[in-house]
């Protein structure tokens, strides 16, 4: 698997992007070639590229002025999660069988379409830059407030490559919001998770195991015990999934899909796991920085647990088709996940020190809890 350089690997990621929303495409050439196959491969690249890119989460740990748009998550927010998931849930799930399905995925797909245009600009960026590096030499600047809402004003600073990238996404979450078509939406749906994988941070293994824990009884509910799950996923039709065509030539096309959460769950778990890699490299002076050594350092636990979680979607799809039902994804992503770091930690004598290891979330956020209650 590609190993990519979270500040260099622009290239790299452009053709990944173009593998992940056009690869599906393939299908219709290819009739031969099982749908699943395909969902597996996007699902392991979204997440292999997402780690990557995470890599910088190393360096805003250590100075927590480089970035402040890195989210966090905390014990509490993990036991808290699977409640308000749930909440949304079920609100979806009343508001189609009192409201009727047409308005609100008119309300939220317009909501989907414009946050789904930030999220391809920020996977644009980077490509377009490498590709016209002149165009990001000069840089503008305007202030603006909402009143009531802020306030003070902000200065937002662009460039043409902003301007640029702004316009294609734009193009593309208008052409989703107007047509609905299953190609806008993976792109607008690959943006999400790859972004999610590389800008959550788990905070630690502990936090990352509760998450999971308590989204593997979430999903086992939701789906076998309720027809909630299931007829959320057949009604909304807004970008929180990725799309496969099984047979286009059939009136309607046939389609089979994948949740952004069945990728982006696990996956935060997984870039976490290659972090601590390099965190561990560098512990031992295998390397100095993730910068100057991306492509050096052993990367034992990042390469369990996505074996893991790849052995658990191939799991997935085999009960799906055995079984000719919805799965809960999570009844196989979670144990794969959780069994193989564990594995990975004993076989490396290392279950102490991946227990100890600490990102900026829980030790810092409690800090910033008490100066607040100071002031």
């Amino acid at each position: 698997m590609t190993a990519l350089k979270f500040n260099c690997g622009d290239s790299y990621e452009a053709l990944y992007y173009t593998l992940l929303v056009g690869g599906p495409t393939l299908s219709y050439w290819f009739p031969d070639i099982h749908f699943s196959i395909y969902v597996v491969l996007s699902a392991i690249l979204i997440i292999d590229l997402g780690s990557f890119k995470s890599l910088k989460l190393l360096e805003v740990s250590k100075d927590k002025k480089k970035d402040e748009d890195i989210e966090t998550m905390t014990s509490k927010d993990a036991y808290m999660f699977p409640v308000f998931a749930s909440a949304a849930l079920f609100g979806l799930y009343v508001a189609i069988k009192f409201l009727g399905k047409e308005y609100l995925n008119l309300l939220l797909g317009a909501y989907f379409a414009f946050i789904g245009a930030i999220a391809i600009k920020h996977s644009l960026y980077g490509s377009l830059k490498r590709m016209i590096p002149w165009a990001a030499e000069n840089e503008k600047s305007f202030s603006y407030r909402v009143p009531v809402l802020m306030k003070e004003s902000t200065t937002e600073v662009y460039n043409a490559v902003d301007v640029t990238a702004y316009c294609i996404s734009f193009t593309v979450g208008f052409y989703y919001f107007m047509t609905k078509h299953w190609l806008a939406n993976n792109a607008i749906g690959v943006s999400l998770s790859v972004y999610g994988v590389e800008s959550i941070s788990l905070g630690n293994f502990s936090v990352g195991a509760i998450l999971l824990g308590l989204l593997f009884f979430y999903d086992i509910f939701w789906v076998f015990g309720t027809e909630v799950m299931v007829t959320v996923a057949k009604n909304i039709d807004i970008p929180i999934k990725l799309i496969y065509p099984r047979d286009l030539a059939a009136v309607p096309p046939q389609f089979s899909m994948i949740g952004l959460g069945d990728i982006v769950i696990p996956g935060v778990f997984v870039a976490l796991c290659l972090r601590y890699d390099a965190f561990r490299s560098i512990k031992l002076k295998l390397i100095q920085t993730v910068e100057n050594g991306y492509s050096q350092f052993p990367k034992a636990f990042y390469y369990s647990c996505l074996s893991g979680y790849f052995f658990g979607l191939v799991a997935t799809m085999v009960a799906m088709l055995v079984f000719n039902a919805a799965q809960p994804a999570l009844l196989y992503l979670v144990p794969g996940c959780l069994v193989s770091v564990f594995l990975c930690a004993a076989f490396k004598h290392d279950i102490k020190g991946a227990y100890e290891y600490q990102e900026q979330g829980e030790e810092e956020k409690k800090k910033e809890e008490e100066e607040k209650k100071t002031k």
